[in-house]
């Protein structure tokens, strides 16, 4: 999803992602530093900094953690109208795991 700026192209990518983890739980997905500005490096964000969610219900005790590294970037105006912004963010990297209530990988996709 693009954006006028850098920091409105990240927040368009985050968006869909925050409200994923709402549905699981509380959870806040931070950014490295810079990472909803800087264009000149990867960034990283990780959910609750990288402790993950702890889930409740029938999955109680389990974990779920997820981080991705990603870019901001320059859209090109071949694939994006230049009206919906000139930035936006692609990811380079992801890893989604979930883990047992004994920290025990259940699974993980990278």
């Amino acid at each position: 999803m693009p954006g006028a700026s850098p920091y409105q192209a990240v927040e368009a990518f985050l968006a869909p992602l925050e409200r994923a983890v709402a549905c699981l739980g509380t959870g806040k997905i931070v950014v490295s530093p810079g990472g909803r500005a800087r264009t000149d490096k990867t960034h990283l964000w990780r959910l609750n900094g990288g402790e993950g969610l702890v889930l409740r219900g029938d999955a109680a005790g389990c974990r779920f953690l997820a981080s991705m590294h990603y870019r901001i970037i320059p859209t090109d105006p071949e694939k994006y109208d230049a009206r919906e912004g000139r930035w936006r963010v692609t990811t380079s990297a992801y890893l989604y795991e979930f883990r047992a209530p004994d920290n025990a990988k259940v699974w993980a996709m990278h």
